[in-house]
């Protein structure tokens, strides 16, 4: 059977120490995932991204 463990290498409590709230944790995701910037596919024209306040999300 596969387990569905991760192992990310902090504890829970250090997970906690370093992402507080979910507003840390939210750009942390964004950092890594779209931290250099967006360039669009069709055009090639480069984008930035805009924090949607009311919900947690970005848009571009």
């Amino acid at each position: 059977m596969k387990s569905n463990k991760v192992d990310t290498g902090l504890t829970l409590r250090e997970f906690l120490k370093q992402y507080p709230d979910d507003e840390t944790c939210l750009n942390h995701v964004f950092n890594s995932r779209f931290g250099q910037g967006y360039v669009c596919p069709s055009c090639n024209r480069a984008s930035k991204w805009h924090r949607i306040q009311a919900e947690r999300a970005y848009n571009k």
